[in-house]
């Protein structure tokens, strides 16, 4: 998700595809970094990449990064860990989530679907 921004600070200031306006940046958290773990999902600005699950389903995040949307009409989910942070963005034809679908269980298998399902 972290290249669909316009830019981020993972290693040294760069650009990204800029196609969500926004940055990348270090979470700000007290938490233990990288976040790694289940985390629930807030569903936000109503998605057909969540199609079939319901809010607060549990999704499975690695990362210490997360992108900061410009726009809150592009935030589809969020997730806390100490402070809100983004789990999925969508700006036009453009998806993108934080957490890993892959390794997200059922949740997951549902999400990719809807991916494969978005142009049909």
């Amino acid at each position: 998700m972290q290249l669909l921004f316009d830019a981020g600070e993972e290693i040294r200031p760069c650009s990204g595809l800029g196609l969500v306006a926004g940055t990348v940046r270090k979470i700000e958290t007290d938490r233990k970094l990288p976040h790694i773990g289940w985390n629930s999902l807030t569903f936000q600005n109503d998605s057909p990449l969540f199609r079939g699950l319901l809010d607060g389903t549990y999704v499975y995040f690695v990362h210490t990064f997360c992108g900061m949307a410009d726009r809150e009409s592009d935030v589809i989910a969020r997730t806390d860990y100490g402070v809100s942070i983004v789990a999925a963005v969508s700006h036009g034809n453009v998806y993108g989530c934080q957490f890993h679908p892959e390794k997200s269980g059922e949740a997951g298998l549902q999400i990719l679907k809807n991916f494969g399902e978005l142009n049909r």
